[in-house]
């Protein structure tokens, strides 16, 4: 978001208020997204360096001495550890702490929530997972303060929006989780004991972008939905600190207790869950009304929501 970039750089003083910025986030546009595109683990100081220092000095950059300081040890330091290890990436082993600071610390929860959510309010879950992921690689993650810290938001007087569309996304998972266990059961079972009744149901009549039916001779394999299930488990049980706070009693016990007096005392809380609840039984209701009819099941997403004035009448 290169006119945000700039907006940043007239905060911070490095370019004089009232300079037309369109020139340069033009340039930006032309010099970084290669730089900036790159993945994590190849993300290159010294290439951003060499194409962000153009623009400085072709535009009335004024740039403070101790940011100068700082470019020119990170540049150094990312040098001498490449002559040691010549796969060494900076960014790559300082991101997981990055990602573990922006997950708890209050003051960057505007960055926070710039980075998980859409302009319409929508958590973009992909991302959120990856920072996650980051997150659980630092050994001093505290997760009982990004819990805390995560709850305090989402349940929040203003996020009424946010609980909305986090409320279809889940029922919509979880629609879609369900169907496809149900198939995965059913074929497992067609050729691990074809005796028993679960083999001997028919296939869930599916539509839209459902995947198609496996031959009976192939082993069922977890679906992307289900292989989403086991993903997060795998990040969560992976992370140092959440498996240390499991290993131990003393501290597991105590941050459940927290994190569960924190949810009871949030009255939107409450309502989230029901919410959840009556979404789910009613697309239950649904699928199997259609199932009854022999009705071809669409995907989550094709079914009808909740009408929003039953949601707002709380």
């Amino acid at each position: 978001d290169w006119t945000q970039l700039c907006k940043l750089y007239v905060r911070l003083g490095f370019i004089p208020a009232g300079t037309d910025l369109t020139p340069i986030i033009d340039a930006l546009d032309k010099a970084l997204p290669d730089v900036l595109g790159a993945s994590v683990d190849t993300f290159n100081i010294k290439n951003v360096i060499g194409e962000l220092g153009d623009i400085m000095y072709k535009f009335p950059f004024k740039l403070p001495p101790y940011y100068t300081a700082i470019v020119r040890c990170l540049g150094v330091l990312e040098g001498l550890a490449i002559q040691v290890d010549g796969q060494f990436k900076i960014i790559n082993n300082a991101y997981p702490y990055i990602a573990s600071r922006v997950l708890t610390d209050t003051q960057l929860q505007s960055s926070l929530e710039y980075m998980i959510f859409t302009p319409d309010k929508h958590l973009r879950w992909r991302r959120f997972e990856s920072l996650l992921e980051s997150a659980a690689e630092f050994g001093e993650w505290d997760v009982g303060l990004a819990g805390t810290g995560f709850i305090d938001y989402i349940f929040s007087d203003e996020r009424g929006e946010v609980r909305e569309n986090i409320v279809d996304d889940v029922t919509d998972f979880l629609d879609t989780v369900g169907l496809d266990t149900v198939d995965y059961v059913r074929l497992s079972s067609l050729q691990l004991a074809p005796a028993l009744p679960l083999a001997a149901l028919p296939a869930l009549p599916r539509s839209g972008d459902s995947s198609p039916e496996a031959s009976p001779s192939d082993p069922p394999q977890p679906s992307k939905a289900m292989q989403d299930v086991i993903n997060a488990v795998n990040i969560i049980t992976a992370s140092p600190s959440v498996s240390g706070i499991a290993r131990d009693p003393d501290r597991l016990l105590p941050l459940l207790r927290e994190l569960t007096s924190k949810l009871a005392g949030k009255p939107q809380a409450q309502r989230f869950v029901l919410e959840v609840a009556s979404h789910v039984l009613e697309r239950i209701s649904t699928r199997a009304i259609r199932l009854a009819f022999q009705m071809p099941q669409p995907p989550a997403r094709q079914l009808p929501r909740l009408k929003l004035e039953r949601r707002n009448g709380r």
